[in-house]
């Protein structure tokens, strides 16, 4: 497995053994704490991992927390996973909006996240001494993109 994956999979917010437990015990809205474990085909190797760490609350909003591997070209798949999670996201009952954090200047930039339809929402956030962009995406009428340009 890729970069530390295997590490980052027992650790929360992505620990297995915890989603799944929590998971069985929300029914239907658990499903949404449990993490998609992203996988190259091709490779044949975990590339990261994601969550939306909980269902949609009052307002239909959800986050989207990821972690994408170092070592097999994670810029090249990162838009075509953030932009499939997004619409899968968008397509559930109830959710009209779904957000991710992402380092400032780091592999899901401004044009990476702007063309899947994120918009960046407020000014750098400081995690752990980490300036980050917070990005948001709504349904449209229009048609939304599938993949990064």
């Amino acid at each position: 497995l890729a970069d530390g994956i295997p590490n980052l999979l027992q650790s929360s917010p992505y620990s297995l053994g915890e989603s799944i437990a929590a998971a069985a015990k929300e029914g239907a809205e658990g499903e949404w704490r449990l993490p998609w474990i992203l996988i190259h085909h091709a490779e044949r190797a975990v590339v990261g991992v994601a969550t939306f760490g909980r269902a949609p609350g009052a307002a239909g909003e959800v986050e989207l927390a990821h972690a994408f591997s170092t070592e097999i070209g994670p810029a090249e798949h990162a838009g075509e996973v953030i932009a499939g999670l997004a619409r899968w996201a968008l397509r559930q009952p109830g959710v009209v909006k779904i957000s991710l954090r992402a380092p400032c200047g780091g592999m899901l930039g401004e044009s990476l996240l702007a063309s899947i339809g994120f918009h960046r929402e407020e000014s750098p956030l400081e995690s752990g001494g980490e300036a980050l962009d917070v990005w948001s995406r709504s349904p449209t009428a229009d048609p939304q993109p599938t993949n990064p340009k």
